[in-house]
């Protein structure tokens, strides 16, 4: 199998020191190169840095220095309206404890970032259909989370970041 030599995601140097008496540096000059259609796995000893570094990645904080790009964009450069549009068109979040909205029902759960971001109704709803279909949750589109197992709520948690 030919492994793809695209880079899709480039972190340069990074760090992240926490302000505060006294200031934490939570990373310190981190690079990593990943390439379409690589797995990627993130471990660490507990307080090593790992959700920060996942969360400078995913756009959700910045950095203090060094620079990442997503498919060629330098996103360490982007203005805080220009990062919410990003995030919402080009990354996925999975969280550990799911995040999901309790007064939404799983579909709605799903479809929500497609309406925030106001994407086209039927093509999100062709991939919800779809996606619905590959994580076998079509029934149990109607139910609200507290009515779901741990794990039929992770799979909308799945479909969600996908769609």
């Amino acid at each position: 199998m030919k492994t793809s030599t695209k880079t899709v995601i480039s972190i340069n140097n990074i760090s992240k020191v926490y302000e505060g008496p006294p200031p934490v540096r939570a990373l310190d000059g981190v690079s990593l190169e990943i390439k379409e259609g690589d797995f990627v796995s993130i471990v660490g000893q507990s307080g090593s840095g790992k959700s920060t570094f996942l969360n400078m990645i995913g756009l959700l904080d910045s950095i203090t220095d060094g620079s990442i790009e997503i498919e060629g964009k330098d996103v360490s450069e982007l203005s805080d309206n220009e990062l919410s549009k990003f995030r919402g068109e080009k990354i996925g979040f999975i969280f550990q404890f799911h995040q999901l909205l309790p007064e939404l029902t799983a579909k709605e759960n799903i479809l929500l970032p497609s309406m925030i971001g106001k994407f086209d109704s039927s093509k999100s709803h062709d991939n919800l259909n779809k996606l619905s279909s590959i994580l076998d949750i079509n029934k149990i589109l109607d139910k609200k989370p507290e009515f779901l197992s741990g794990g039929e709520k992770q799979r909308v948690a799945v479909a969600r970041a996908l769609i």
